[in-house]
């Protein structure tokens, strides 16, 4: 659980664990996941476990290799 943002700054973990899972019930009514085999024609970037994995699908040129992969290894 990712707790430790900016957004839970100062606030005591069981309130903030409390709010992160109230965040999660939000989303879940709409969320749809991305399938890597129905989804396969998309550009797309699946975190998995707060960083420990990616899955870049379709995602093309230098600028990402540069930029993006920077940004990915600091989550």
């Amino acid at each position: 659980m990712k707790i430790s943002g900016p957004d839970y700054d100062g606030i005591e973990v069981d309130k903030a664990a409390e709010d992160f899972m109230k965040r999660i019930s939000h989303y879940q009514g709409t969320y749809e996941p991305l399938s890597e085999e129905h989804d396969k024609n998309l550009s797309f970037i699946k975190i998995f476990d707060q960083g420990d994995k990616f899955l870049v699908n379709k995602v093309l040129g230098r600028y990402f290799y540069g930029r993006n992969s920077e940004i990915l290894n600091v989550i």
